[in-house]
Order: structure tokens, then C-alpha cells, then sequence
């Protein structure tokens, strides 16, 4: 593909010019990385676990096939019902192995997306400058193929066609879409007032260093509550001891929806109780069998 008075410079960096503040930024993205190698070390240690789990069960079920050493059932002997037992017992092996397997696969996954420096995590306190970065590149990109020159000759899936050319705008122009778009919905976030409230001995409040929003029972919630919460994307944090998603308008609005419906007791009011399995299936529409509008 040929270029013609395309524009080389570099990407414009966002920079800070008070002092105090590219020492907040620097400490900020120093810890958040100390925290995603940290998580990389956990998800490869339970990789670890689950294969060694796995490779203990192939291993036992390797000892027994060599002292079978290819044995046929032997039917009507007297050992032809432990020989199939043990056949049975194989299998079942076998299969549970291949979950820990795949679960190894998929911590690995998670702590490669932690140490990937092309990731760019909702989470990091430099997001925002990162996506910009990425966003003046891909614009650049993005004018290198508006101005090149096609050969209206070549197959259309060659390089140097017309329609090869327009597949890339396409592509590219979605990736600027989806960045800026992430940008806007970061600083969104970043604007919101921060919330601390308590109603019922429940608490909803926003940690900005974490980027999340939590909700802290006074003791174990209900089996009806827990289910709403994960239909509404909470989850459970051992180490904070709270319920969590992260910060956003929905998030806040269905924080409040269900600290409104939990009773004192940690329970849900029975007049706003409806049985789950009424529930449609859109977790964010529908919590509890209650309906709220779509944010």
C-alpha cells in the first residue's frame, strides 16, 4: 500500500505541568502496578495448583493402567465387576481432570491480561492519558489509509484494492469509536460525587482509588439478596469484605434500589419480596423480581 502526504509525527502526550500533581500520578501508577503484578503471582499460583491437581489424578489413573498392563475383562471371572468398576472409576478421572486443566488455562489468561502492557484496565489511574495515546495513533493510522492510493485493478482482497482499504477505515474507525467512547465513560466516572450513605445498617459508598462501588452488610445477606447482587454484576471481595462493581451511574442507582429493600435485618422487606424465578433474564432491568428502566 502506497502513502501519500501522510503526517508522521507523534501522537501528542497528555502531560502535567504542576509538580504535586505528576507525583500523585507517578505514586498512583506505581501502586496499581505493584497490584497487577501481584494479581499475575496470584492467578499463576492457582495455575498452578489446578495442574498440579490435574496431573495427580492422570498420574493415579497411569498407575492403574500399567498394572492392568492392557488386561481384556474377563467375563464371568471372578474379577470382572472390579475390572469395570475400576474402568468406571478411570474415566470419571479423566473428566475431572479436565476442569482444573481448563481452569489453569484460563488463570494464565488473567495474569497474562494483568501484565499486558497493551491492556488498558478501567482500573489503571493513568486510563484516560493511555487511551488518548492510543487514540491520537490510531487517528494517524487512520489518515495513512483515508490518503493512500488504490489499484482499482487488483482482487479486492489484496492489499492495494479499493475494498481492502475501506475494510481498514472500517476497523480503525471502530477502534476510535470504542476508545473515545471509554474516555468520555472514565470521565464520567471521575466525576461523580463521592457517596457515603447508610440506610437499613447498610452502607453504599465509592472508593475512587479502587474505582468501585461497595456495599457493606451488617452481617451475611440473605439467600435473595446475594442472588440479586450477582444478577446486578456485584461481587463478593474476601479481602474488602464487601460487595463491589465498578463505579458507574447504574451501578450507584441499583446500590441504592437494593439498600432501600433490605429491612434492618439484613433481610428483604416481605412486601417487596417476589420470587427470583419470575425474574427475566437481563440482570441490569430486573432485580429481585422488581422491575427498574433500563439505564
Amino acid at each position: 500500500m502506497n502513502f501519500s502526504n501522510t503526517n508522521t509525527n507523534e501522537p501528542e502526550q497528555v502531560l502535567m505541568n504542576n509538580p504535586e500533581d505528576i507525583a500523585k500520578s507517578s505514586d498512583a501508577a506505581n501502586g496499581y502496578d505493584q497490584k497487577q503484578e501481584l494479581k499475575a503471582e496470584r492467578y499463576l499460583g492457582l495455575a498452578d495448583k489446578c495442574e498440579k491437581e490435574a496431573d495427580r489424578l492422570d498420574a493415579t489413573n497411569k498407575s492403574i493402567a500399567d498394572c492392568m498392563n492392557g488386561t481384556p475383562i474377563l467375563v464371568g471371572h471372578h474379577s470382572e465387576n472390579r475390572h469395570r468398576r475400576e474402568l468406571e472409576r478411570m474415566g470419571s478421572r479423566t473428566d475431572k481432570a479436565m476442569k482444573p486443566r481448563d481452569q489453569a488455562n484460563e488463570y494464565r489468561k488473567k495474569a497474562e491480561n494483568r501484565i499486558n502492557p497493551t491492556f488498558v484496565s478501567s482500573d489503571d489511574p493513568e486510563a484516560i492519558q493511555k487511551l488518548k495515546t492510543e487514540t491520537a495513533e490510531l487517528e494517524i493510522e487512520y489518515k495513512k489509509w483515508k490518503e493512500s492510493k488504490t489499484d482499482e485493478s487488483i482482487d479486492w482482497f489484496k492489499e492495494d484494492s479499493p475494498r481492502y482499504r475501506t475494510l481498514q477505515l472500517e476497523s480503525i474507525g471502530r477502534k476510535l469509536r470504542d476508545k473515545k467512547k471509554r474516555i468520555e465513560d472514565l470521565k464520567t466516572v471521575q466525576s461523580l460525587e463521592e457517596i457515603d450513605k447508610t440506610v437499613n445498617n447498610v452502607r453504599v459508598y465509592t472508593d475512587k482509588a479502587e474505582n468501585r462501588l461497595k456495599i457493606a452488610f451488617p452481617g451475611k445477606p440473605s439467600t435473595e439478596i446475594i442472588t440479586g447482587l450477582k444478577r446486578n454484576g456485584f461481587r463478593w471481595s474476601p479481602r474488602n469484605k464487601t460487595w463491589q462493581r465498578m463505579i458507574s451511574n447504574q451501578a450507584i442507582y441499583l446500590a441504592e434500589k437494593i439498600q432501600g429493600m433490605v429491612g434492618i435485618n439484613g433481610n428483604l422487606h416481605p412486601s417487596d419480596w417476589k420470587p427470583l424465578e419470575k425474574a427475566m433474564l437481563n440482570p441490569d432491568q430486573i432485580l429481585l423480581g422488581v422491575n427498574f428502566p433500563q439505564v
